[in-house]
Parts: structure tokens; C-alpha cells; sequence
């Protein structure tokens, strides 16, 4: 990234994405806040199965012909593990006119599920009868089903038909699939002009699925505003990628996001650099990669390339290199964290490594 702008130099006749407004400092500070209280609370307790008395007044409701109470029927007995009664149910709510119900009994024939055998062509219908009969998921089915080829080979352009008919319904996901699919046809356009339509179309997609918080939607926008290449999805404005990657934050959206936000706010990246703001995200960042058990670090992560200059980091990089090799891994964790800190206080983070991390490494057993 070279270029620096801050929210003011952006102009709105040339912002697609303006409904999303940049947030302040003090927000940004209060929704970090907020998010990390959120990811200390203990984690909802599972479904449970309905009492005998609520499953007696189901089976009643269905008896009479209420297609709802035929859906909750089916899902609490795919909870329950019964795949075969499950669908059954569904096939109920379906034949008697119900859209979801007609979805699901084509998803059924789609994956094979509750004995049906696999059937695309016979998926197809019903997902069809549900986007007719007002479940627009069922449109965004064919669409899935032509984008990957399930009838054959890949057809993308029937493909964003079909996705564009359920977007048009008000299927967000829909429109995300969209916009990925135009994206698509721009990267493999052999001339300019179908490339820039494709591009438009992609981009206004993607903005009507990321206007209604679709997070892989903002995430793949953001990523574009980012870029720098002359072949981008659309040309390089950090202004508007920074209030994606906040909204994404606020949504819930973290990993690499959280560490994107975190070089944003250090360098100026679309904003007035705060490097208080930088030292926060970044080792939130680095708490989210030590709580993912399937995250490898690494002293090349990009997400360390802002610190990876300072003298004190490169002063110790010998003994950290020594201690990965004899499996010790939290010191590594704590190092990142205290590397991170010394953007805002250099002597804290020094006392913080010495007494958590230049310590001999523990004796195996």
C-alpha cells in the first residue's frame, strides 16, 4: 500500500460503499471494548429437545395442516438424529404448499439425505417450486447448482441468472454470489470492455451484500479497496477500505481483519495514524492466534511485518528461533504481545518480555 488518505480526501460520487461511514476513534475504542467483553461470556447452552407436552402440541398443529409446525417438527428430529423422519416432515410441509419445506426436500435430493437417492435434476425442480412459491434460497440453490457444475459442467452464466433472480428477492447471500461471479468473468475477460462491465456488475453486488452486513462480502471488498494492482476489482482507495474493515470488526469479523486494522491505524493507512489504537487491535490480534488451535506462527507473518523492524525484535530473534526449536511455545506468544505493546509503552513491554519470556525454557516433564 502507498498511498495514505484520510476520510476526508474521499469523495462520495466515487464511493459506491458511502452508506458505510468511517468510525470515530473513541467508537472504534468503545466497539473493541465491547467485542472483547462479548468473547469472555460463556457460550449458549445447546438446543435441547422440546418438552412432551410442546412435541404433542406440534404433532397436533401438523395433524391439522399447519406447515410450520411440520418444520419444527423436522428439525427437531434432525437435531434428534433421525435424517429419514426429518425430511419426512419437511416432504409434509412441501406437499402441502410450503416454500421452505420445498427447499428443503430439494437440498434432500441434492446431497442424498433421509434416504433419497441423489438426484440434481429432480433438486433442481423443487428448489425452483420454493423460489416460485416465495422462498427465494431456492433460486440461490439453482444457482449453486449451476455454478458448480452439478448438472454437468460449470455453467457461470446461467449460474448469476439464477443468483441474480434470488438477490433480486432479497437473498443477501445471493447477491455476494453474485458479485463473486462477475469478479470471476472479469479476471478471465479477454477485452477491456467486457472486463469493466463485469467489474461493475461484480462491484454493485458485492456493495448490496456488504450494505446488508454480509461479512465474506465486506472481507472481499476491503480486500479490493486495498489493493494497489492496476487490474483490481476497482482502483486502490484506502478511505473507503478502512470503514469496511471497521464495520467487519463491529460485526464480529476478526483474524486477519483485526490485524489488517491494527496496520491501518499504525501507519495511516485511510485514517490519522493512532498508534495507541495500533497497540490495542495488535494484540488482540495476537490473543485470537494463540486461542486458534490450528494457527501456526511464524516470524514471517505478515501480520508482524509492521513490528519486524524494531531493534528490539531483531536484538532477540536468535534466542526466540532457539526456543521454538525446543518446543517451547509460549514464550513465543508472549513475545508477540509484548513487541506489540512497545508502540505505546517501550518500558512495560521491555519489563514484560524479560519476566515472561527470556527465561530458561521448562524441563520436559
Amino acid at each position: 500500500m502507498s498511498e495514505r488518505q484520510t476520510p476526508e480526501t474521499n469523495s462520495p460520487d466515487t464511493d459506491p460503499l458511502a452508506a458505510i461511514a468511517f468510525v470515530p476513534d473513541a467508537q472504534m475504542l468503545r466497539i473493541i471494548a465491547e467485542g472483547v467483553a462479548k468473547d469472555v461470556q460463556p457460550e449458549p447452552p445447546p438446543p435441547v429437545a422440546p418438552p412432551p407436552l410442546a412435541m404433542e402440541a406440534l404433532r397436533m398443529a401438523a395433524a391439522a395442516g399447519d406447515t410450520e409446525a411440520m418444520l419444527q417438527l423436522g428439525a427437531v428430529t434432525g437435531r434428534a438424529g433421525d435424517e429419514p423422519g426429518a425430511v419426512a416432515w419437511f416432504r409434509r410441509a412441501a406437499d402441502a404448499g410450503n416454500a421452505e419445506g420445498m427447499f428443503c426436500v430439494g437440498r434432500a435430493f441434492l446431497l442424498a439425505e433421509g434416504g433419497y437417492a441423489k438426484d440434481a435434476p429432480t433438486a433442481k425442480a423443487w428448489y425452483e417450486r420454493a423460489g416460485d412459491a416465495g422462498y427465494a434460497e431456492g433460486y440461490w440453490g439453482i444457482g449453486e447448482i449451476y455454478e458448480r457444475g452439478r448438472l454437468g459442467q460449470s455453467d457461470p452464466d446461467a449460474a448469476i441468472a439464477w443468483y441474480t433472480r434470488a438477490a433480486e428477492a432479497g437473498d443477501v447471500k445471493s447477491m455476494r454470489a453474485a458479485g463473486e461471479c462477475w469478479d470471476a468473468k472479469a479476471r478471465h475477460a479477454t477485452d477491456g470492455a467486457t472486463r469493466q462491465a463485469a467489474r461493475a456488475q461484480a462491484l454493485q453486488w458485492l456493495g448490496r451484500a456488504a450494505l446488508h452486513d454480509d461479512l465474506p462480502a465486506l472481507n472481499m471488498l476491503a480486500e479490493a479497496y486495498e489493493n494497489e494492482e492496476d487490474d483490481g476489482l476497482v482502483e486502490q482507495d484506502l478511505a473507503v477500505a478502512i470503514r469496511l474493515r471497521q464495520r467487519l470488526f463491529a460485526l464480529g469479523g476478526r483474524g486477519e481483519n483485526t490485524a489488517n486494522l491494527a496496520l491501518f491505524y499504525e501507519l495511516g493507512y485511510g485514517c490519522r495514524a493512532n498508534a495507541s489504537m495500533a497497540s490495542l487491535l495488535y494484540v488482540l490480534s495476537l490473543d485470537e492466534a494463540e486461542t486458534d488451535e490450528y494457527e501456526e506462527f511464524s516470524l514471517d507473518d505478515p501480520a508482524l511485518a509492521p513490528l519486524r523492524d524494531r531493534a528490539y525484535f531483531a536484538a532477540h530473534r536468535e534466542e526466540l528461533c532457539t526456543l521454538m526449536g525446543k518446543g517451547e511455545d509460549d514464550p513465543f506468544n508472549f513475545l508477540l504481545r509484548g513487541i506489540a505493546r512497545l508502540s505505546a509503552d517501550q518500558d512495560i513491554a521491555r519489563e514484560y518480555m524479560e519476566t515472561r519470556f527470556f527465561l530458561p525454557p521448562r524441563k520436559a516433564g
